[in-house]
């Protein structure tokens, strides 16, 4: 099964399909590349086939983003094109319109894995390969993989054409937590016989079967496959807050429930402060202690300074790691922040 570097952010213009119509279908379908080019009826609201197979393009179309060598395209034949000529070439749904003139139909299944290996086949080029960050789960490995992680499962077997078509997003999807240490992507296969025990327990009976497993917690996966739903689910059950781009958002690091901890800390003079610490067992994060600390040998001063410096250092090339590491500090001092802010216009009003 290929593995590609994906981009389908649903929801958001991020693919680069060219979108044709009769007075730009014959400056790009001109020779100089080969055309892979899609038959759209967008007036088709009720084909939920088409509205599926629009990601899978959308990701067909990132996997050979890099090269110039080929082009995909795709032209509207509802009601108001029908009578452009260039409509007249088309009988399929898919055709590759290659460099020599010649033009292919495409007549296998309408999925990721076959559209790239026709593609290959005919023209003989590859689309850019990445590792995917999806666990493959088995009798084996499945607890010590699972202990003390939430993991989101996909329960699939081989032949299905649904887990293919999802599997361009369930990727994404991985892409999206690869560095999140507690929240994994991962797939058991069900057609192997060393997998029954762990499926019977999931009692799995279509495929693909989504179940987000927390300790001892099974959460049934009911909503669309698609990437944002995907997202919104895992960040709600990991308490992450990553976007459809892997970023960290604004709530990222910050647990409301040290609050109260830190107003008493914050109203406190430095003896005090010293002795909260001291005597601290609610609070385990590392961050929030650091900041404690470096509030009572800098001041609250210390909580603008660092969030600009840090803000400074976000906006250069950092390494995902690194920016994420800063993105959390960043956070939980504006939170830090809002609290003392709140605080002091509380007791104003006093």
């Amino acid at each position: 099964m290929f593995k590609f570097i994906l981009a389908i952010l649903i929801g958001i213009a991020s693919a680069t399909v060219l979108d044709l119509n009769k007075d730009s279908f014959y400056s790009v379908v001109n020779g100089d590349a080969d055309v892979l080019v899609e038959l759209v009826y967008s007036y088709a609201p009720w084909c939920g086939h088409c509205k599926n197979f629009e990601s899978t393009y959308n990701s067909i179309d990132e996997a050979f983003d890099y090269t110039n060598k080929l082009k995909i395209a795709k032209i509207d034949v509802s009601f108001e094109l029908l009578n452009y000529d260039v409509i007249e070439i088309f009988q399929l749904a898919i055709k590759l319109f290659k460099k020599d003139g010649e033009i292919v139909d495409y007549k296998d299944r309408r999925d990721f894995d076959n559209i790239i290996n026709f593609i290959n086949q005919q023209v003989g080029i590859k689309p850019m390969v990445e590792e995917s960050n999806v666990i493959e789960l088995d009798g084996g490995n499945y607890q010590s993989l699972t202990d003390g992680k939430t993991t989101l499962i996909e329960f699939y077997v081989p032949w299905c054409k649904h887990c293919k078509a999802v599997e361009p997003i369930y990727t994404e999807l991985s892409k999206i937590f690869k560095y999140e240490d507690n929240c994994q992507i991962a797939k058991l296969n069900v057609d192997n016989k060393d997998n029954k025990e762990i499926v019977d327990q999931f009692n799995v009976s279509g495929y693909p079967t989504f179940n987000l497993v927390k300790n001892e917690e099974k959460h049934i996966y009911n909503k669309a496959r698609t990437l944002d739903h995907f997202l919104k689910f895992l960040n709600e059950h990991c308490k992450t807050d990553r976007d459809l781009n892997g970023e960290l958002g604004d709530k990222a690091g910050v647990n409301h429930e040290y609050n109260a901890i830190i107003v008493r800390f914050l109203r406190s003079n430095n003896q005090q402060r010293l002795e909260i610490i001291e005597t601290l067992n609610e609070i385990s994060d590392k961050v929030y202690l650091r900041v404690m600390s470096k509030i009572i040998s800098d001041g609250v001063d210390y909580l603008s300074a660092e969030s600009n410096r840090l803000n400074n250092l976000l906006a250069t090339n950092l390494r995902q790691e690194q920016k994420d590491k800063f993105k959390i500090k960043s956070n939980i001092l504006t939170h830090f922040g809002t609290l003392l802010a709140a605080d002091h216009h509380q007791h104003s009003e006093l």
